[in-house]
């Protein structure tokens, strides 16, 4: 049962990390892998539907 605890925390650490990077980036970018990784990031943050990042205006 510990080991699963671990993987809990992991996830929630992960989770983290993605919400505090996507909340500071733009939502594109003008590279397309760049644009492949914010869109993985968005997914482990769990930016989806109307919940957007911070654009530069």
């Amino acid at each position: 049962m510990e080991s699963l605890n671990d993987w809990f925390a992991i996830a929630g650490q992960i989770c983290l990390v993605a919400t505090g990077i996507t909340a500071l980036t733009g939502t594109t970018s003008a590279n397309k892998y760049i644009n492949i990784v914010k869109y993985v990031l968005n997914l482990l943050a769990g930016n989806v539907n109307k919940n957007k990042n911070e654009d530069r205006k």
